[in-house]
């Protein structure tokens, strides 16, 4: 009986460890990371389960293989892609990319991302569809409309926070530099 009692106990505190983990990895990018705005081009889908959301593709989403310098043969091993992002006005602009951990300067911050797909044409020219854990964010019932107008005059932006593991996460939208809000 003691047995059951302690084999339980430890159940419980690593499901708790791990949610714990899990809140505080999001909290800690949020904290210590550097606020990134960038534009986006979202698309309105809607899930049965957790209602309208946006899903978000930045220009940085999709990468030509010659701007990384890789060629068809060595695709199989990529797995991760560092997209640098610079400075420039009010938003942060892709700059260039990089298959290792890049060295940055102080007006720029890099985003790791997961190659998920890549596509070759017949001459041998390739690009890499790339995710980086910031492609969706949730809206209540009936928003995603008003943010759909918003990209269709291509004036739509995200906040982003990224750490210095190149780390993001998503904080915010902004339509026309305003913060979008959906209060009543």
């Amino acid at each position: 009986m003691k047995k059951v009692w302690i084999v339980t106990a430890m159940v419980v505190i690593l499901q708790l460890g791990s949610i714990y983990t899990m809140a505080f990895n999001k909290l800690a990018v949020r904290k210590y990371g550097v606020p990134v705005k960038v534009s986006v081009e979202p698309i309105d889908p809607r899930s049965l389960f957790r209602g309208d959301y946006v899903i978000l593709r930045y220009p940085f989403s999709s990468l030509r293989c010659d701007e990384i310098g890789l060629k068809k043969h060595e695709m199989h091993e990529l797995k991760n892609v560092y997209v640098i992002l610079k400075k420039k006005g009010d938003l942060w602009e892709y700059d260039r990319a990089s298959v290792s951990k890049p060295p940055i300067a102080q007006n720029e911050v890099f985003l790791k991302g997961v190659v998920v797909s890549d596509m070759w044409d017949f001459s041998g020219n390739g690009s890499v569809s790339v995710k980086y854990g910031i492609e969706s964010y949730f809206v209540p019932e009936g928003e995603g409309k008003e943010l759909e107008k918003h990209r269709e005059k291509r004036n739509l932006s995200a906040e982003i926070y990224v750490n210095s593991r190149g780390t993001a996460l998503l904080t915010g939208l902004f339509a026309k530099g305003e913060r979008v809000s959906f209060e009543k």
